[in-house]
């Protein structure tokens, strides 16, 4: 058996069949990886709903209960202021208890000073009947 030696148009043959095989192989891995699609990461779960943080009920007992306090107190001033006025208005009647123009006069007066502290009395009772503040309702959790 003889070895001949291979001609060089053979070499250029092999060569150019290992190029052309190594092109194809580069050309298939990068269509298989275009046509690959990335790994979905999973999804993250959803943040928590926000915490809604209520005062309990005593608070709002106590805030009514101060609300009423204050109507109270201001019921009570004007009260006295009215009582204090009605003293005065008494005393200024004596020295005219002759004259009955400066008497008419001085009734009209205190008659609209008595409709002014009636309606006052009443708007300060309506509001002390109308400060009931109920807490909210409980939030499901």
């Amino acid at each position: 058996m003889t070895i001949t030696r291979p001609s060089q148009n053979s070499f250029k043959v092999i060569f150019s069949l290992r190029g052309a095989l190594g092109v194809v192989l580069c050309l298939c891995a990068s269509m298989a990886m275009a046509q690959q699609k990335p790994a979905p990461k999973p999804a993250s779960p959803p943040p928590p709903p926000p915490r809604v943080i209520s005062p309990p009920a005593s608070y709002y007992q106590n805030q009514q209960a101060q609300q009423q306090q204050q109507i109270r107190n201001q019921i009570e001033q004007n009260r006295q202021r009215e009582q204090l006025q009605q003293n005065i208005q008494n005393t200024s009647r004596v020295p005219n208890a002759n004259n009955p123009a400066m008497l008419q006069q001085m009734n009209q007066a205190d008659k609209a000073r008595q409709d002014n502290y009636n309606a006052q009395q009443r708007e300060q009772l309506n509001r002390y009947q109308n400060t009931t503040t109920t807490p909210p309702p409980a939030s499901s959790r």
